[in-house]
């Protein structure tokens, strides 16, 4: 802030017009003028002159300390040294004698070549002058030519020596500003450096290898590539300057072609650039009065003119420079910059070149449309006033009619001197030149003895723009970086699927699992997952996703299609890996399914279909959240006709089916033998025989037997066990040995350790009760520890007590045949299959599979993959929902509703279990509405005899009547289908 008094009246109104001026500048954004600050008459000893040079000095001391961008120039009057040329023009003709010339291009080259007042601390960033630094650039290497003795010099040498330091002056600047401040950033040496190292170090620990790579990446190849392009890529990328030289039209060539600059031709581009440069050395050859520049006769003329030209192009480089630091660009300088510069001439005259000075920037800004900031205050003497031509007849308002509204003068000046006085025939030969006329009075000093009269400035306030700068962008670069970067790391802790979750949130992450639908990355594998071999080829569920990945982009365009989920507990947790080995098996039946539908080589179907994966974890933990997913995916794609698979009960089983059945989608239950979904649930059917069926067809096996006690053994699941399998089997089971005959089943209970069953007291008790029928509801890897309990206690395993334990499919997953297990005399193991093991020998999947998979040998139905029938399952519900698709019309009839509409009218034979039929009712045929089942049992003959397992009996899918069905010493027909009758 400045503060101090005033010597007189006009140095008030001086100061009053110039903040004006200067205050108003971000109001107005309007031309500034070149102020002329002179005496109206000529006192004596030119004491008024030294009271105008005074009040320039004042004016810049005012307004300096307001951290505006300033200069302040004040060549000597007496250029000393400086030869007179005998043709110099004479009095206040505009000519430029070499006196004249030098001081003048000395004074333009101080301007845009020093440094700026403030230029540390002013609104916005130092000036940037490209312009001026190429001309400068001109100079050295014209210089240096010169030096050399050799003559004239040669215009397209000195251009040659130019573009060989790439159009740059020598030596070097070094970095600046946002540069060196960036590779300070950088530097692990420094504070800040170390923090950012710290950062990315912090960052590596959270992202996954290719965003840090990225990020790493970017930090390092942008700002090397700025400093490659600024060093290496001259002239089409070095800035403004090389462009400005080679596209403006003041230094017009004879050149017959027109000039080029753009990017797609160098080559013509730096020919302009260098032709333009060679004219631009050879007017300043010129105009330094090397002989043979000019021709003889118009020797004089010429250099006068070169030297017009000379000083207007180092002229029109400065304000082009001023001009491009407060345009409108992307970092909004023009917002930031709210005045303008401002040079103080404190005495401008001939001899100092400060008036020619003048001169030019009027002369220039004349020639040009484009408006540039610069505000000139300039003390001139009274007798220099010739020297600007100041003949003009648009008069300017007097002192007194101005001294009230310094605003007046200048919308004075504007409306007369810019609008029509700066046409040739007005005769206003400085119209960019605003003279300030003070008469005597006003320059007047005041008394000392009267009113101190005190003025002040304030600071100029920086703009709020200011936080838009290159550093406000680093920053939130870096803000934004680590922001995406920890949003990122928390969507992939909240979601599957790689990069693609910022979009695709299908597959949510639950205990480690992704749950969901699988619309983007394939889902992940654990490395020991186990892979099933089918004709001497490894299956797993990696190569599966991929090959109907395969298939699916390979839908043909010209047929419509729809799109089937599948849903199943796909993964597993270890060490329980081989928990989803059932599931992958079903995938590969839906597969094949799709191979074969889309395949026109072996069907006739004109509706292909597309297969989607859906994940419920490790035994459908998360089955609800799985339905949601496939409800949302469901709406986006209209495609989506139905869900095959669900094939483990859980819990949540009837609320994801309730979720399903809203949104209208037909589910076809694969493994699933839960007896009351299909009543429950209309959208619903399952090939499985329910549980209540494989009780009713074990029980049957019994024959007249049936009679005394029996027992049903449930294992003591933790309050948190999600899967409903043992209930549900102990309830059928007490139903199916009441209906019997028995007596009411005596359920007990037993505690689990780990994957295995305390069957110790359980067993006691049903040995001691003589008990000879034991429905086993627990799972297959608690078979072993029943076996042994029951061998180590009386009344058990002798011909007199025999003991028959009886179990559902769950035991088809225990391998018997070669199997480490010793079996009590007199007992024996009987189970339910959910497939016909006669009906899954003479298969035409299998051909499938060996085309499908590229197995070396016909796979058969004791591999690995198709092992129990599932994938047969799978297949027959994949091809039994691309069926109601196509009986519902779809898609010209609106997609999932109508194939739920149309589910239960499904009948076709020819299934991979048999005939599938989901008829509700069949007068004609029922028998042909029943589940495919096998019923086996397990015996050993004798102790330390291999373990004998035999099929007692079954049916395929629909395919016999329940009587040529029974199996055993039943002699009374055993119902075999749900009550809804799915198949």
């Amino acid at each position: 802030m400045w503060r101090d008094s005033v010597p007189s009246a006009a140095a008030g109104l001086v100061l009053d017009l110039c903040e004006e001026l200067i205050d108003g500048y971000a109001r107005r954004r309007g031309p500034m003028p070149v102020v002329v600050v002179h005496a109206a008459g000529q006192a004596p000893e030119s004491r008024h002159d030294q009271e105008v040079r005074e009040l320039v000095e004042l004016v810049h001391r005012a307004q300096k300390p307001r951290w505006l961008l300033s200069r302040r120039v004040a060549p000597p009057t007496d250029q000393d040294g400086l030869p007179t040329s005998s043709n110099s023009p004479s009095g206040g003709e505009p000519g430029l004698d070499h006196r004249a010339y030098a001081a003048a291009t000395a004074l333009v080259k101080n301007v845009a070549e020093g440094v700026w007042e403030n230029h540390n601390r002013s609104q916005y960033r130092p000036y940037g002058m490209p312009r001026s630094q190429l001309l400068a650039a001109l100079d050295q290497a014209l210089s240096e030519q010169a030096d050399t003795g050799d003559g004239v010099p040669d215009a397209r040498a000195v251009v040659a020596t130019l573009a060989e330091r790439r159009w740059q002056p020598s030596p070097r600047r070094e970095p600046t500003g946002f540069w060196r401040m960036l590779g300070t950033t950088l530097s692990p040496t420094t504070a800040l450096g170390a923090a950012v190292v710290a950062c990315l170090g912090v960052l590596a620990a959270k992202l996954d290898s290719w965003p840090l790579t990225f990020a790493m990446l970017t930090v390092l190849l942008v700002p090397a590539a700025g400093y490659w392009i600024r060093r290496w890529m001259p002239p089409l990328s070095m800035g403004s300057g090389c462009r400005w030289l080679a596209t403006t039209t003041f230094p017009l060539t004879l050149s017959t072609e027109a000039p080029v600059w753009s990017l797609w031709h160098p080559r013509l581009s730096r020919a302009t650039l260098e032709e333009r440069a060679v004219e631009v050395v050879r007017q300043m050859l010129t105009a330094a009065g090397f002989s043979g520049t000019a021709d003889a006769g118009e020797g004089v003329s010429a250099q006068d003119a070169a030297r017009q030209f000379c000083l207007q192009l180092r002229t029109l480089a400065l304000l082009e420079d001023l001009r491009e630091n407060h345009r409108p660009a992307w970092d909004l300088r023009h917002r930031k910059r709210t005045v303008p510069p401002l040079l103080i001439i404190p005495r401008a005259s001939r001899d100092n070149g400060a008036l020619p000075f003048l001169r030019a920037i009027s002369d220039v800004r004349s020639r040009r449309s484009e408006q540039d900031p610069l505000l000139v205050v300039a003390g001139v003497g009274h007798g220099d006033l010739a020297g600007l031509r100041e003949r003009t007849p648009l008069p300017l308002p007097t002192p007194d009619a101005y001294r009230r509204d310094p605003a007046k003068l200048y919308e004075t000046w504007v409306e007369r001197s810019l609008r029509t006085g700066q046409a040739p025939s007005m005769n206003a030969a400085l119209p960019w030149v605003m003279p300030v006329a003070l008469t005597g009075e006003l320059l007047t000093p005041y008394n000392p003895n009267a009113e101190i009269h005190r003025r002040s400035t304030c600071r100029v306030r920086r703009s709020p723009w200011l936080l838009w700068s290159r550093w406000t962008l680093v920053a939130g670069c870096v803000l934004t970086t680590t922001g995406a970067a920890t949003y990122y790391d928390g969507l992939t802790d909240s979601y599957c699927g790689g990069p693609e979750v910022v979009w695709n949130r299908d597959l949510v992450r639950k205990d480690g699992e992704c749950v969901g639908v699988v619309t983007g990355s394939p889902l992940p594998v654990d490395e020991k997952a186990r892979e099933l071999g089918a004709g001497g080829k490894k299956i797993g569920l990696k190569e599966l996703q991929d090959r109907i990945a395969e298939a699916n982009e390979a839908l043909a365009e010209d047929k419509p299609y729809v799109t089937v989920v599948f849903a199943g507990a796909l993964t597993a947790r270890p060490p329980d890996l081989g928990e989803a080995d059932d599931v992958v098996r079903q995938l590969a039946g839906v597969y094949l399914a799709q191979r074969r539908i889309n395949d026109p080589k072996q069907t006739n179907d004109f509706l292909q279909m597309k297969v989607v994966i859906a994940n419920g974890a490790q035994g459908m933990q998360h089955q609800k959240d799985m339905a949601a997913r496939i409800v949302a995916y469901a709406r986006r794609d209209p495609t989506v006709v139905g869900v095959v698979g669900m094939g483990i009960h859980t819990r949540t089983s009837e609320a994801a089916l309730g979720e399903l059945q809203k949104a209208g989608l037909a589910v076809i239950g694969t493994t699933n033998s839960a007896t009351h979904l299909a009543e429950r649930y209309h959208n619903y059917v399952s090939l499985a025989p329910t549980n209540s069926a494989q009780a009713s067809a074990l029980t049957a096996t019994l024959g007249q037997a049936q009679q005394g006690d029996a027992v049903v053994l449930v294992p003591q699941e933790p309050g948190g066990a999600n899967s409903t399998y043992s209930a549900d089997q102990a309830t059928s089971a007490e139903k199916a040995l009441r209906d019997a005959g028995f007596n009411r089943p005596k359920r007990i209970s037993y505690p689990l350790r780990g994957t295995s069953g305390v069957l110790d007291a359980a067993a006691r008790s049903i040995c001691q009760d003589g008990i000879g029928v034991v429905y086993f509801a627990g799972r297959s890897s608690h078979i072993a520890s029943l076996m042994t309990e029951l061998g180590q206690h009386t009344g058990c395993g002798d011909k007199q007590h025999p003991v028959t334990v009886l179990s559902g499919d769950d035991m088809t997953k225990k391998p018997f045949k070669g199997a480490n297990l010793t079996f009590p005399e007199g007992v024996r193991l009987r189970y339910a299959s959910l497939t016909y093991e006669k009906q899954l020998k003479k298969l035409l999947l299998y051909g499938i599979a060996k085309q499908a998979f590229g197995a070396p040998r016909m796979p058969t139905w004791q591999d690995e993959l198709f092992t129990d029938g599932f994938a047969a399952l799978s297949y027959d519900a994949a091809y039994a929902l691309h069926e109601a698709a196509q009986d519902a019309g779809v898609p010209g009839y609106g997609s999932a509703p109508a194939v739920l509409a149309a589910l239960h009218s499904v009948d076709f034979s020819g299934g991979a279990t048999g005939h599938i039929s989901f008829r509700n009712a069949d007068v004609a045929d029922p028998d042909l509405r029943g589940h495919g089942f096998g019923l086996y049992e397990v015996t050993q003959p004798g102790t330390g005899a291999t373990l004998q397992v035999e099929l007692l009996g079954g049916r395929p899918a629909g395919l016999l009547p329940l009587k040529q069905a029974n199996c055993g010493q039943q002699d009374q027909e055993a119902p075999a289908s749900s009550a809804t009758g799915g198949s």
